[in-house]
């Protein structure tokens, strides 16, 4: 088998909904979750991963986007709105973007969820990624293959 090519993205946030405005403008990959905030410890308790996107611009696509009010609508009594997001360049960020929707088949996406149209590939995610279903893996031929953690 010829060597897969291998992704590696460190996501940052969990940037909550109130401060959307401080995103950064390179592209990347986002993804937007449910939580809840403790003010005490400064710190989110996500619920749920629903969406993930690309952009070329991640702070306006995320302020702008034509679903955000659908996407506040998500938060259920008592919760939050918060995203984690990470550099991908354009040449990148279709590939990194399916197979994080194929794997995690988030609530809010419907594109890409059951197909990946892209070349096999191995991917390794890290930072504030926390709910992702694998940070290590590989697609080959349609099928993800988790990879195990090395100590």
């Amino acid at each position: 088998m010829a060597k897969l090519p291998i992704y590696n993205i460190d996501f940052h946030g969990y940037k909550r909904d109130k401060d959307v405005e401080k995103l950064p403008t390179y592209s990347g990959i986002y993804m937007i979750y449910r939580c809840t905030y403790n003010a005490e410890t400064n710190m989110v308790t996500l619920k749920e991963l629903f969406y993930i996107g690309k952009a070329t611009n991640l702070h306006d696509e995320v302020n702008y986007h034509k679903y955000r009010k659908e996407f506040l609508k998500q938060a259920q009594p008592g919760e939050e709105i918060c995203y984690a997001y990470a550099e991908v360049s354009k040449v990148q960020y279709d590939i990194i973007e399916n197979a994080l929707i194929f794997m995690n088949k988030p609530s809010f996406n419907e594109v890409l969820r059951d197909n990946y149209k892209h070349q096999d590939a191995e991917f390794h995610f890290s930072g504030k990624c926390k709910k992702l279903v694998y940070k290590d893996f590989q697609i080959v031929d349609e099928v993800i293959i988790p990879l195990q953690q090395q100590k």
